[in-house]
This record gives structure tokens, sequence and C-alpha cells, in this order.
């Protein structure tokens, strides 16, 4: 039972961060770090904790957070912050396929935003929605539904 919920652990540490980026546009960072530290205490105790794998998990998370510096705050902190922690869950493989395709179907999305005059080009879009989507679907792709 606990194997199982191993692989649900990454979709169950983005469910606040999302609802709370979809209806506030920010979230809370004290409950986000303690289910992710709950995760991580999680996957220590069933032997399932990687140390290299979570730290080049950091990596993604940490570039995101450099373009959100770079840009001053064109892109959100918070969803490099989200995707630092994810991806010491996940490990850095598994983070760079979920970010790759949240940006592609947050893109089609404002695309789509656009081309339905609902938005304009200066329109922000929450990108932590996006990742939990991509969790869930990469879940289901791998027999973990």
């Amino acid at each position: 039972m606990i194997l199982y919920l191993i692989h649900w652990l990454p979709l169950l540490f983005l469910l606040y961060p999302a609802a709370a980026d979809l209806r506030q546009r920010s979230f809370a960072l004290w409950p986000v770090l303690a289910t992710w530290a709950g995760g991580e205490v999680l996957l220590l105790t069933v032997g399932a904790f990687d140390l290299f794998s979570a730290m080049t998990g950091l990596l993604p998370g940490a570039c995101l957070l450099l373009g959100a510096y770079v840009t001053r705050g064109q892109i959100a902190s918070g969803d490099g912050l989200i995707l630092l922690l994810l991806g010491s869950m996940t490990g850095a493989a598994e983070c760079l396929v979920i970010m790759m395709y949240a940006f592609f179907l947050a893109g089609l999305v404002g695309l789509l935003l656009i081309l339905f005059r609902r938005a304009d080009r200066k329109s922000r879009l929450p990108l932590v929605p996006f990742l939990m989507i991509v969790t869930l679907i990469r879940l289901s792709m791998k027999g973990c539904v």
C-alpha cells in the first residue's frame, strides 16, 4: 500500500498549490513545504529515497528560479519553487518531462484563449495546474491510476 502511495506523492504534493494558484494566483509556502517534507520522509522510511536523484532533480527548478530572477518576475518564482521541490521527489529526467509537457499544454491553452479572445498576449496563466495535469497523465501512462 505504501509503495503504491509513493507513485502518487508528486500529485498529492501539487494539489494545494494548483488549486490556490488557480483561485488566487499565489499560494502559501508553508503547506507546500510541509507536504514536500512529509513526502521526502515517507520516501526515506520506505527506502525509496535516492540522494543523487533528489539533488539532480533540483536543477530544472533552479533554472526556472534563475529565469525568474533574470526576467525580474516575468516568470513566477513560485513555479520555480514548485519545480525545485517536485524535482527532488521525481528526479531530473521525470521533472524535465513534466515541465516540458506542462509548458506545451500551457502554451496550447494560452493560444486557444487568445484565438477565442478570452485573453491577450500579456495575460498570465498559472503553471502549477498544468504541472498537476501532466503529472496525472504521466501516472496514468505508468499504470498507477
